[in-house]
């Protein structure tokens, strides 16, 4: 079809957006069945256009894939419940962002097209924040979430300095708000894809080196220091005691960091018991939701737990891989999209979510796929 790398990559900007942009129709019907049929439509859209084309690297992957639900199922003998679950949940969520993902698309334009819907993005958040204050039912998972990837390219807007005030100021617009209506794991996203793209974009000399440990170093200390356990205390206290970013954070201060992490040590202790368990195989996927009626809370943990020093073998190989792209990726745009989607991905996944379920590392998974189907034979050359 004529223009079909626009509309992919426009189908891919709006997968990532689609939770924000429904939630303020929450109060009508519950957003996960909206991003369900949204999805749905996506995929049926994407599939039309690109005439129901698969590339043979997603078909090799996937059906490596389904072998290992398949043998998890039959040789762990895992729940039925939980195999259904989970293996629809991959199949509507994460297969469905792999295949829209992996369809040639056009660089430029899908970088344009989440700058676009990155605003978008944000005013339909704040629509639903007053929805939900006048029916007092704030989400902080969801809504801090939502946020976070209209902050990614709003703060990389910032850097590259492309309508930098405009951008700034709807950069702290939308971090005053994860401040104030989301979480601690949406910080933990802005934080990883700052680091990533210090490591891989910007070129650090021996004097930027310095700048950047000295700050590093004065970051640690000032936030072990009374005057910001002072100021934290004081703000959370007297202006912001509904913040559950603040809630957490003067938490830590006050009871210790164990103390702030909701449960999770013991979710770790339990992941650690299970990997120890069975340790060269693992338990088989899905292996949290047969125990319990949650993820591990770590990517690591799940991996280790589900597939043993087996999968973690995979793991690092496929890490190997993907750095060698990253490095060897010669166009500022790809390396930028593949960062944004990766430290979406693994910022959830370093403390919450689940590998199987997380849609934009399928997403990510999908435009590796995609550049090396059809960029790397041309260089990937197409700069910004």
């Amino acid at each position: 079809m004529k223009n079909s790398e626009k509309y992919n990559s426009l189908i891919v900007s709006i997968f990532l957006f689609q939770f924000g942009i429904l939630l303020p129709f929450n109060k009508l019907i519950e957003v996960e069945y909206l991003y369900i049929v949204c999805t749905a439509l996506l995929l049926l859209i994407s599939l039309i256009i690109n005439r129901l084309k698969i590339s043979l690297y997603l078909t090799i992957i996937c059906i490596f894939i389904f072998i290992i639900f398949l043998s998890s199922y039959f040789i762990h003998s895992v729940d039925y419940s939980t195999f259904i679950f989970i293996t629809i949940s991959f199949v509507v969520k994460s297969l469905s962002a792999f295949y829209v993902a992996s369809n040639k698309i056009s660089i430029h334009n899908l970088i344009n097209y989440l700058k676009k819907l990155s605003y978008i993005n944000l005013f339909s958040i704040i629509v639903g924040i007053f929805i939900f204050h006048i029916n007092q039912e704030i989400n902080y998972m969801r809504i801090g979430y939502a946020l976070v990837p209209s902050a990614l390219i709003l703060g990389y807007d910032v850097m590259r300095k492309e309508n930098r005030i405009i951008s700034l100021i709807f950069y702290l617009i939308t971090c005053a708000l994860m401040i104030l209506y989301g979480n601690r794991g949406v910080f933990i996203v802005l934080i990883l894809f700052l680091i990533l793209y210090i490591i891989f974009i910007v070129k650090i000399n021996f004097r930027n080196f310095i700048l950047l440990t000295v700050l590093i170093i004065s970051g640690y200390f000032l936030l072990i220091s009374e005057f910001f356990k002072s100021i934290v205390h004081l703000v959370f206290v007297n202006y912001f005691n509904g913040s559950y970013v603040l809630l957490k954070f003067n938490k830590m201060i006050e009871e210790g960091f164990v103390s702030s992490l909701s449960g999770r040590d013991d979710i770790y202790k339990d992941a650690l018991n299970y990997f120890i368990d069975s340790p060269i195989i693992g338990n088989g996927f899905g292996y949290s939701f047969s125990v319990s009626d949650t993820s591990f809370h770590n990517f690591v943990l799940q991996i280790a737990v589900e597939f043993g020093i087996v999968g973690l073998i995979l793991f690092c190989i496929i890490s190997l891989i993907i750095l060698k792209i990253l490095l060897q990726c010669n166009s500022k745009e790809w390396k930028i999209t593949f960062l944004l989607f990766l430290s979406l991905a693994m910022g959830r996944l370093l403390v919450s979510s689940d590998i199987w379920l997380r849609t934009e590392l399928w997403i990510f998974f999908g435009l590796v796929i995609n550049y090396l189907t059809f960029n790397n034979k041309a260089g990937g050359k197409n700069e910004y």
